[in-house]
């Protein structure tokens, strides 16, 4: 499935072509405006937030200055027009929860809190791969002592993130690749629920507003130089009587 970088216009969202750019790195064999959902994460996780991707995407020119302070996000196609990914882009901290065995250590840390489990439970619900697994987390949440928390835990990431064929051979499913678009989002969900926006979009905006003026140079204002005036200087005027003075403008 193609993804697409979207900045938000009059006419609604307006695909950003980053193929170009030094920190985009090509892995599918979409061309153009279209990537995986991965070639965007790891493009947008070079950078530790919203306002220094954007920073960025104004100095490089892919964004003007009345673009940057729009709606930036990754968005897929339906038949109601591009749909926004949840959540925000994958930044540089968010993106340490893609690696499986960071995220396995995050969400069984989280395995004792009783609101994130609510919360797995509720966003997850329809999952056909997990039905099994969610209703043992419910369980766990209603005291059951017989629920080994942690292996339903590995339970729930394997089959969320994993494609498994059975081997006849060896006589037991095996891992054949990851399912990418899981991983993201059980990631960000694990990310988010732990983290909350450093900046709001309204703070995010007027630092956008600084640095467009530190571009353009308007925040280098010239010295004012005050030239003091005159001084009444009094002179000593020689005359015929020794000691005579006048005061001269």
């Amino acid at each position: 499935m193609a993804y697409y970088f979207t900045i938000k216009d009059k006419n609604g969202y307006k695909c950003i072509n980053l193929s170009n750019h030094p920190f985009f790195e090509r892995l599918s064999k979409y061309k153009g405006n279209k990537y995986s959902l991965e070639e965007i994460d790891i493009f947008t996780s070079n950078y530790a937030n919203m306002l220094s991707l954007k920073e960025a995407l104004l100095f490089d020119g892919i964004l003007d200055e009345k673009e940057v302070t729009k709606e930036l996000s990754v968005r897929i196609k339906s038949k109601n027009g591009l749909i926004k990914v949840m959540y925000e882009p994958v930044f540089k901290e968010s993106s340490k929860y893609l690696g499986i065995d960071y995220l396995t250590y995050q969400m069984k840390i989280l395995a004792c809190d009783y609101d994130f489990l609510i919360k797995l439970l509720n966003h997850y619900r329809n999952s056909s791969v997990n039905n099994e697994t969610l209703a043992g987390i419910r369980e766990y949440t209603f005291g059951n002592p017989e629920v080994n928390i942690n292996e339903l835990i590995d339970q729930f990431i394997s089959r969320e993130i994993y494609n498994f064929k059975y081997d006849q051979e060896q006589k037991k499913y095996i891992v054949t690749s990851i399912k990418y678009k899981s991983l993201h989002d059980l990631a960000m969900f694990v990310y988010n629920y732990l983290n909350k926006p450093v900046l709001s979009k309204e703070e995010i905006n007027e630092e956008l507003k600084s640095f467009i003026s530190y571009l353009k140079g308007e925040d280098i204002k010239k010295e004012e130089i005050t030239i003091p005036k005159t001084k009444k200087v009094k002179k000593r005027i020689k005359g015929n009587n020794e000691g005579q003075t006048s005061f001269l403008d």
